[in-house]
């Protein structure tokens, strides 16, 4: 089995190799607080490997994983190799690369340890139609998290199924409750829950122009209403036909 490759590509202006290093310490935490099955593939060798993740360091130097299945051979089990560790979390698929640091009794078990992540991607391939708004006409979006933090901001991209905006701050994984103003309808779509399941920054080499929302943030709307589905729809059929007239 060949190691999957880790791609670089940006989309847009978003950088989306890899998620934000503290949301990634904050995924691997849940990964580890549920004891998330894994895949494991290793470079050299056939097979994959399953395991389960099975604690971490409070300071985020370390994670461990149980023992390999089946047991690798001496020479593919080495100290300083990279694994890539693919699992699902809240039906998210991820894919982190870690450097293999030996083997330790974690709480009575012997258990692998690995270094924080040299890359953590979201895996999840996109089900529904994703739009850019204009710049002239934006998606507004309202964020709080039932905390003390909320955000008026806008969409980068939206679909039935989520929405990327711009941030200023890189939060927790979870859950927030979003507000959507969609242009042109004058229609605000109120209370809807959105899952983070990514964040980072916002590519802007070469511009020379500083942002006041310099982060990204996806998430992926839960239990969705058919009325604002619905309205959602309409604003990405609207927008998606100005876009085929700009380039007819």
């Amino acid at each position: 089995m060949k190691l999957p490759f880790f791609s670089k590509k940006t989309e847009g202006m978003i950088n989306s190799g890899s998620l934000d290093p503290e949301f990634a310490k904050g995924i691997i935490k849940s990964a580890c607080d549920s004891k998330k099955n894994v895949e494991v593939v290793i470079p050299g060798a056939r097979d994959s490997f399953s395991s389960f993740f099975v604690g971490y360091r409070d300071d985020g130097s370390t994670f461990y994983l149980d023992t390999l299945i089946p047991r690798p051979r001496r020479d593919i089990l080495r100290e300083g190799r990279s694994f890539a560790i693919l699992f699902f979390l809240h039906n998210i698929h991820y894919q982190l690369t870690a450097v293999f640091a030996g083997v330790e009794n974690w709480k009575g078990f012997d258990s692998l340890i690995l270094k924080p992540p040299l890359r953590l991607e979201n895996k999840q391939k996109r089900e529904f139609f994703r739009v850019e708004p204009s710049l002239g006409s934006p998606v507004k979006v309202f964020v709080k998290d039932g905390r003390e933090y909320e955000e008026w901001t806008t969409a980068l991209d939206i679909s039935v199924s989520g929405v990327r905006y711009r941030s200023a701050h890189i939060r927790p994984p979870g859950e927030m409750k979003v507000n959507l103003e969609l242009p042109g309808s004058g229609v605000c779509i109120q209370g809807l829950t959105l899952q983070i399941i990514e964040q980072g920054e916002i590519d802007m080499s070469g511009t020379g122009r500083p942002l006041e929302k310099p982060y990204f943030a996806r998430g992926r709307f839960l239990d969705m209403d058919s009325r604002s589905s619905d309205l959602i729809s309409r604003y990405i059929m609207v927008r998606q036909r100005e876009i085929n007239a700009l380039f007819a």
